[in-house]
């Protein structure tokens, strides 16, 4: 589905002086009925070109009866719509003029305000170009002031605004504004009352009187003022004060002007919100909408003493695990005489609590020692000032925390703040870390005997903190620790808490487990060590039995030396060695690897190489050989693949 296509042939019928019938033949619905037409319309006197919406029918008809108003050029066009959305608008119909006529209504939200003492202005809500009904739209504007015997005074105007000057200061006016246009007048309009402009009061509050409440509250009560000096519409009443001073020598106080509005015509009222154990001075003014008038004569009071603001602060150190140390300020208004201080404190431990101790301290003592019976427990503060009104406001303060437990953060911003005066610091914080230890050390300026926290958070949120005594140098073991973790890590003060942004960071070693796979107890290694050994073993059996077995070996043709004629191997070029062959010689004996050594003899037969010198046996004859060199029977001599015999050929010349 889709929006429908623009209406089409929009036509003027049944032409009338207040209608007309408006028929349209309406475009494809693109599988998606039509379920409304909205028809709108464009005039051409008051705003060309601007479309309105005019009415709106239903999807079923294309012909509609349009009311028309008097002297509107009008021209026409219809948009369908469907589920989808709306179509494109149609091509304008033709124009069609209605006759004029004279206004039937007259303008809406007729007013008359002074905006100055000596005048008012007059303004409405203009007809629009349906209203008009004819040319030379105007607006008829009459006044007087509110008096039967008063006459009328009047002015014809285009604009929706009309000043009338030189007017009474704050007079009311009857005032009535008509349409009007060349066909005739609107029917008679109603009156409207306004007034001229107001000027400032002329008289002020008298015979003020003050009664003191409380120490931060007074009641008030003065004369009205006559309602014809207030030259205009009185609004309120309005009571100026200031805190001139304390009666607490050398006490700074601020002299901002206040005030409280008191609305309509009375005389009495209350203000509150006044600080004790001071100098106040009060005034008071009739008020209208121009403003105030002249102001009455200035009273002073006294506020009585009240009680005290909470301390400035209380600083909380630890400077070791057996003492607290306490320091405050005076109350920032003491709003007396300050008589002393209250202390209350409570030792807990999570939800547990311990007995509330009371300690009292005269105005002049700001410090306090406590010694604690428990070095893992907490305390709790509670810290008021005193008058002789009574106790204060209570300022409640907790001890930072040592171990993982509760608010780590209690008093972090005075802590903080005590750091930043006193210049001492912590610097070179370093990890030197294992699979589950870490050693940690630090460099600091604080003075002997500081006792140190060093608290660690791990990537998983897991926090622990550990007290350390005060030594030289600087250092913890950080034991039972998570191998491959990564942890961020502070150190500071026992007393103080740690900062945000003032951390290390540093990651355990990661440790050997029974995951990690040893190639060593693989069976597929295992495996591939056996068949490797085998593969061995039967390559040095093979060699074994090559060099073991017997068999016939080529010998190459020796130019140099002639071979027995009667050798039946001579033929062939070979020689058959055979189990006689292979006998030993007289006097020698065979050796395990095959070779024959001559007994009780350093002459081998096998150390003759090629090129030897001739050996002579016992009986005087000459021994030569055909040797060739191993080497080279592997690459000349042995094509049959054979390994080479033990033992070379040996042939004796006769």
């Amino acid at each position: 589905p889709e929006r429908p296509d623009r209406p089409r042939d929009l036509e003027l019928t049944d032409l009338a002086e207040r209608s007309v019938r408006l028929t349209w033949i309406p475009g494809d619905d693109n599988n998606s009925p039509i379920t409304d037409y909205i028809v709108q319309f464009e005039e051409d006197r008051f705003q060309p070109g601007m479309w309105h919406n005019h009415s709106r029918y239903p999807g079923s008809i294309n012909s509609a009866i349009l009311s028309l108003s008097p002297y509107v050029n009008y021209q026409f066009r219809v948009i369908a719509v469907n589920d989808v959305g709306s179509s494109l608008p149609s091509i304008p119909s033709e124009r069609y003029q209605t006759n004029g006529a004279r206004p039937e209504i007259n303008p809406t939200g007729v007013q008359g305000v002074g905006t100055q003492k000596n005048n008012m202005e007059i303004t409405w809500t203009p007809l629009n170009a349906t209203q008009a009904y004819g040319p030379n739209l105007r607006y008829i504007v009459r006044w007087r002031r509110r008096d039967p015997r008063g006459s009328w005074y009047n002015e014809t105007v285009r604009a929706p605004r009309h000043v009338v000057w030189n007017t009474p200061i704050y007079v009311p006016y009857e005032i009535k504004v008509q349409a009007e246009n060349d066909f005739g007048r609107a029917p008679e309009p109603d009156t409207v009352i306004g007034y001229s402009g107001e000027d400032y009061p002329k008289a002020a509050p008298t015979d003020v009187r003050i009664r003191v409440l409380n120490s931060t509250a007074i009641a008030l009560t003065w004369t009205r003022v006559h309602l014809d000096t207030i030259q205009g519409q009185l609004k309120e009443y309005r009571a100026y004060f200031w805190r001139d001073s304390s009666l607490l020598k050398n006490l700074w106080v601020s002299k901002k002007r206040q005030y409280v509005s008191f609305p309509g015509d009375r005389n009495r009222g209350i203000v509150s919100r006044l600080f004790p154990y001071s100098n106040y001075k009060l005034e008071m003014v009739v008020t209208n909408g121009r403003g105030d008038g002249p102001r009455s004569e200035v009273k002073e009071f006294p506020t009585p003493e009240g009680v005290p603001s909470s301390p400035r602060y209380l600083r909380i150190r630890q400077p070791n695990l057996e003492s607290i140390n306490l320091e405050w300020d005076q109350p920032e208004h003491p709003n007396g005489v300050l008589t002393g201080y209250n202390l209350r404190y409570q030792a807990f431990n999570g939800s547990k609590t311990g007995r509330t101790m009371v300690e009292n301290f005269s105005p002049n003592q700001t410090r306090f020692t406590l010694q604690r019976t428990d070095p893992i427990s907490r305390y709790r503060f509670f810290l008021r000032a005193r008058t002789q009104v009574g106790e204060g406001e209570t300022l409640v303060e907790e001890s930072p925390a040592l171990l993982n437990e509760g608010c780590p953060f209690c008093g972090g911003m005075r802590a903080r703040s005590d750091l930043s005066t006193n210049g001492s610091s912590i610097w070179d914080i370093r990890a030197m870390a294992n699979s589950n230890w870490a050693n940690i050390t630090w460099s600091h300026n604080y003075s002997a005997g500081t006792d140190f926290v060093v608290k660690y958070i791990t990537s998983n949120k897991t926090e622990k903190s550990i007290p350390v005594k005060a030594q030289t140098p600087s250092s913890v073991q950080l034991a039972n620790l998570t191998p491959g973790m990564m942890y961020k890590l502070w150190v500071f003060p026992i007393w103080s808490s740690p900062s945000e942004h003032s951390y290390i960071t540093f990651t355990t070693s990661s440790a050997y487990t029974k995951n990690h796979v040893d190639i060593a107890t693989q069976g597929w290694f295992i495996g591939l060590m056996c068949a490797i050994a085998l593969l061995v073993l039967i390559l040095l059996i093979v060699c074994f039995i090559k060099r073991s077995r017997g068999g016939k070996y080529p010998v190459r043709d020796n130019k140099d030396e002639h071979l027995n004629p009667e050798d039946k191997n001579v033929e062939d070029g070979s020689f058959d060695y055979s189990d006689e062959d292979n006998k030993p010689l007289p006097n020698s004996q065979t050796s395990l690897d095959g070779t024959i050594k001559q007994q009780e003899s350093d002459d081998s037969l096998v150390d003759y190489g090629e090129g030897g010198e001739g050996q002579f046996n016992e009986d005087g004859s000459f021994i030569g050989q055909y040797t060739v060199k191993k080497d080279k029977e592997e690459t000349e001599g042995n094509e049959s693949s054979e390994a080479t015999s033990p033992v070379n050929a040996i042939y004796s010349l006769a």
